[in-house]
C-alpha cells in the first residue's frame, strides 16, 4: 500500500487525502474478499480435518503419543533460530514430521542404546553427579526461569530429564 500512497502524493493528494483513499480501498478490499477469505480459512480447516483422520488412521491409538514425541524431538534438535517456522508450520507438515520422526524412532532410536526410545535428550549415559552437574549449569541460563522465552519448555523439560521427573508437555 505504500507505492499506492507514493502514487497518490505524486498526483497531487495531501497526506489526510491519501490515507483516506488508501483505507477506502482497504475497506473495499476486505468486503468483496470476506467470503474468499472465509472459504480458505474453511478450506485448511477441512484440509487439516483430513490429515488428523489420515495421520490417526495411520498410527491409531498411538497417533497423540506420536505426534508428541515428533514435537518433543523437534523442539530439543532444532536450532533456536529454526523454531519460529515450526511454529507456523501447517498441520500436513508437522503430521508428516512426526510420522517421518517416528519412523527414524522406531528404526534408530529404540534400538540405539546410548539414546533409548524416551531418552530424547541423550542423558542415559550419564551419571547421578554428571546429571546434577548439567541440571545446574541449565539452571542458570535465563530460559530456564522465564516461562516466556521461547527456549523455556526445552530446557525445563532437559533439567526434569536429568532430574528423572515427569516433562511438560
Amino acid at each position: 500500500m505504500n507505492d499506492v500512497k507514493e502514487l497518490l502524493h505524486q498526483s497531487g493528494l495531501s497526506n489526510d487525502k491519501a490515507q483516506q483513499l488508501v483505507s477506502g480501498f482497504d475497506k473495499m478490499f476486505l468486503k468483496h474478499n470476506k467470503e474468499f477469505f472465509q472459504k480458505a480459512v474453511e478450506g485448511q480447516e477441512s484440509l487439516n480435518k483430513e490429515y488428523q483422520e489420515v495421520f490417526n488412521k495411520q498410527f491409531g491409538d498411538k497417533a497423540v503419543e506420536v505426534q508428541d514425541r515428533g514435537k518433543k524431538i523437534l523442539e530439543s534438535t532444532l536450532p533456536e533460530d529454526l523454531k519460529p517456522m515450526l511454529r507456523n508450520a501447517n498441520a500436513e507438515t508437522l503430521m508428516l514430521l512426526a510420522a517421518a520422526l517416528d519412523g527414524v524412532h522406531k528404526k534408530f532410536i529404540k534400538e540405539d542404546s546410548a539414546i533409548s526410545g524416551d531418552d530424547i535428550y541423550g542423558i542415559s549415559g550419564m551419571n547421578e553427579a554428571q546429571k546434577r552437574e548439567a541440571a545446574m549449569k541449565l539452571m542458570t541460563d535465563p530460559a530456564y526461569e522465564d516461562p516466556t522465552h521461547p527456549n523455556h519448555a526445552n530446557i525445563y523439560n532437559k533439567v526434569q530429564a536429568l532430574y528423572g521427573t515427569k516433562l511438560r508437555k
